[in-house]
């Protein structure tokens, strides 16, 4: 059952999965600020979080992504669903990571130490 209700001009629309997305649409598909809750998988409980910009359904902008499967959180520029231009990530292990990233993966290390 797909559930969609208006709300102060932003969308609420639980997916058939269980990922709740809370946002602006253009067409009927994720485009402008929006939160994201996503099941990781049917077996962990534990939820992703994305917190900025969609563009064409995708990721895209300045946008925060807290992964809990992962332990991480990173800060930054997204492209087409990936984490690509400036960017940080804080580790549960203290570790800060900052630079450049193309294609999810971390290309020109700026900074990197243990906080």
């Amino acid at each position: 059952m797909l559930l969609i209700y208006f709300c102060k001009l932003l969308f609420f629309h639980r997916y058939h999965n269980g990922d709740i997305y809370q946002g602006k649409f253009l067409n009927d598909i994720r485009h402008g600020h929006g939160v994201f809750h996503g099941c990781t998988s049917p077996s962990s409980p534990k939820p992703n979080l994305f917190i900025g910009e969609f563009q064409s359904d995708h990721r895209h902008g300045y946008g925060v992504m807290e992964d809990t499967q992962r332990g991480e959180k990173y800060m930054g520029m997204w492209e087409g669903d990936h984490r690509h231009g400036n960017g940080l990530v804080i580790t549960l292990d203290g570790l800060y990571y900052e630079g450049i990233f193309a294609q999810n993966k971390l290309q020109v290390r700026a900074r990197q130490k243990l906080l």
